[in-house]
């Protein structure tokens, strides 16, 4: 078993080379000690080269995905993908996802739902018992997806341990940067998708 594990993170990284497309920022204004530029995005970390600990992070059984939707509905269908196409590919290579969804109106108030990893469930929870159930999963890596924020430099991805923020400068970025994340873990993410939608499209004709 550690033999197959050890060659999947190496071949895991090879492909990462490749994504990063070898390019490792100098500038130190973003104040990260790693700091690569893949398609246009910024990948940033202060605990450990990305290149090593997305394959690291990919072999955890459980994730949290914490998308957090603004009260503007033009952005919420590209909420909406992104976390489809995390979801669809953590899933898609067995891995235990709990799905929380945040959302702000217009009027400031927030809510919080979760499926606690049953996609057949949902559960409206207050603030502080999302919050508190968040903090809790110590035994996940947690995903949080932001919504878009002009005032960055450029779209983010920002590895913490055991954590990935991935920060949208636009809101047309979110399919993409989320797709990028998903590859970035699983290399396989693009043909996990397609597959997904071929057996969707199967069921529904």
């Amino acid at each position: 078993m550690r033999g197959k594990t050890a060659k999947y993170i190496s071949i895991a990284a090879v492909l990462l080379i490749i994504l990063f497309s070898a390019m490792l920022l100098t500038d130190t204004s973003f104040g990260y000690e790693y700091k690569y530029e893949s398609k246009g995005v910024l990948i940033l970390s202060d605990f450990k080269d990305p290149q090593q600990y997305f394959p690291e992070l990919s072999m955890d059984a459980n994730f949290l995905l914490v998308t957090n939707f603004p009260s503007s509905s033009d952005v919420k269908s590209y909420m909406g993908t992104g976390m489809q196409t995390l979801l669809t590919v953590l899933t898609g290579n067995g891995r235990n996802t709990v799905n929380i969804v945040k959302s702000t109106t217009a009027m400031g108030a927030e809510s919080c739902f979760t499926n606690y990893g049953d996609v057949k469930s949902v559960e409206e929870l207050t603030r502080e018992e999302c919050e508190s159930y968040i903090s809790s999963r110590t035994d996940a890596v947690k995903i949080f997806l932001f919504a878009p924020d002009n005032s960055l430099p450029a779209a983010q991805i920002i590895l913490y341990e055991n954590e990935i923020h991935i920060n949208p400068k636009i809101p047309a970025e979110l399919p993409g940067i989320s797709l990028l994340a998903a590859e970035f873990l699983y290399p396989n993410a693009r043909e996990v998708i397609e597959q997904t939608n071929e057996l969707a499209g199967s069921l529904g004709g």
